[in-house]
């Protein structure tokens, strides 16, 4: 197993003390990490939700611990902020090219795709509420490009693989004890940016200096949209 780094408190640390350890991925380049670790462990008491892994060339951040009393397992998520930070409220072109599709999905999030030229398919898209993440998950479908993603998330680069290659995979475990479970605490689906819309295109925009959301940081500096 390579090296993994934990982010905390502006400082970063090795993080070694683990076990049954595992990721799962998906075609549109989200991963999730999971791994057991002793509440009694020096390192355990720097484990904290939002706070950053890096593992292997990839930044996750920590979703949910689930505290037992001999172990605590820790769920992360790969980074993909950015690519959550904006709704489209309508996604809606008539038979557009990948390039096309990705070139609007990813405006103004910073990220980039490698390899989007491999595509000739066109397709038709209409979506509504949709974030860029949601668009690039819909592009992994067999019936639109049938593409997987290799995500660069420190470089924010998506890379194309044409057709899809990335197998799904599923992990079960059969260690959970119900009789012992607590939650040190979970972040799964936070949210600090809200978009709302009305009826004829009735958004924040009006009263909020032309932005249809607001935001509240409070909890998170980080910005995730819903």
């Amino acid at each position: 197993m390579k090296a993994m780094k934990l982010y905390s408190g502006g400082k970063v640390y090795p993080l070694s003390c683990i076990s049954n350890w595992c990721i799962t991925s998906s075609l549109g380049g989200s991963k999730t990490m999971q791994f057991d670790i002793s509440p009694q462990s020096p390192e355990y008491r720097l484990i904290a939700e939002e706070e950053r892994i890096e593992y292997d060339g990839t930044y996750y951040n920590i979703k949910s611990i689930n505290e037992r009393r001999t172990i605590a397992t820790v769920n992360a998520e790969i980074n993909l902020d950015e690519l959550k930070s904006k709704i489209f409220s309508t996604f809606k072109y008539d038979t557009i090219s990948f390039v096309q599709a990705m070139s609007t999905a990813l405006d103004g999030t910073g990220w980039s795709v490698v390899g989007a030229g491999l595509v000739t398919a066109k397709r038709s898209f209409d979506l509504t509420d949709v974030t860029p993440l949601d668009i690039v998950n819909n592009c992994t479908n067999k019936t639109m490009y049938n593409v997987s993603f290799d995500v660069d998330n420190i470089r924010k680069i998506l890379n194309v693989s044409v057709p899809a290659t990335l197998a799904n995979n599923v992990f079960f475990s059969d260690e959970l004890n119900l009789k012992e479970l607590t939650f040190k605490g979970s972040s799964s689906g936070f949210a600090t940016r809200l978009y709302a819309y009305g009826k004829d295109g009735l958004s924040f925009a009006k009263i909020n200096n032309g932005k249809e959301y607001i935001d509240n940081n409070s909890y998170s500096d980080k910005v995730n949209g819903i």
